[in-house]
């Protein structure tokens, strides 16, 4: 008997895509385990990550108790995960991509370029970069060639998310039926493969267009 399984959840997402796809707070729910009768894991973990972007490294037993659900035993699990990091700390810190603005500074080089071509951003759930990479578009290039190629990376990078940019100094910001298509296709098969879209545009020398609504 076949038996559908959910990769929404933590766990499964963890074991299907890698942690590098998991958010901040579906680790903390994997840290937390479940909820109580005072809350869901889910509402722990957003309120517990609050209290992690306050104080980062310098939070304390007492700010994480104060979180209502949590309790001594999983403050404790949590305070215990965050000196393990310190001690061990990672070798690079890899650049992240929180906003627009991030975003936008490693595509900028469209506004100067001389070719079309187009930008993406392949990010993990922590929003960290994990790679950028660029393809030069002609007159005659396929959509479905261009998708196939930034699906596939996503893919191979086990992403959490992906950042696309096109354009180039004196770019139209009127969609092109090319670039319409290209989003189309990209969007309608992001669900399938877990992949959040946290943006395209269309870049010139002084403005751009958004082709999605942003999610950061």
């Amino acid at each position: 008997m076949a038996h559908n399984i959910s990769y929404d959840r933590p766990r499964e997402k963890l074991q299907h895509k890698g942690v590098s796809a998991l958010s901040d707070s579906e680790l903390l729910q994997l840290i937390i385990g479940s909820g109580n009768g005072t809350a869901g894991v889910a509402w722990i973990a957003r309120e517990t990550l609050k209290q992690l972007k306050k104080y980062g490294y310098m939070v304390t037993f007492d700010h994480l108790v104060s979180v209502k659900g949590l309790g001594p035993a999983r403050a404790s699990l949590i305070i215990a995960a965050i000196e393990l990091v310190n001690r061990y700390p990672a070798a690079r810190r890899a650049t992240r991509v929180e906003n627009r603005t991030d975003a936008r500074l490693l595509v900028k080089a469209l506004g100067t370029s001389t070719q079309y071509q187009l930008i993406y951003l392949t990010l993990d759930g922590g929003m960290r970069l994990i790679a950028q990479r660029t393809v030069f578009l002609h007159d005659d290039t396929a959509h479905i060639r261009v998708q196939r190629v930034i699906l596939a990376n996503a893919v191979s990078d086990q992403a959490a998310g992906i950042y696309i940019a096109m354009g180039h100094h004196d770019h139209s910001l009127e969609p092109s039926s090319f670039e319409l298509r290209l989003m189309r296709d990209i969007y309608s098969l992001s669900s399938v493969l877990l992949l959040r879209i946290h943006g395209c545009v269309l870049v010139n020398s002084s403005h751009e267009y958004p082709l999605l609504k942003e999610s950061w």
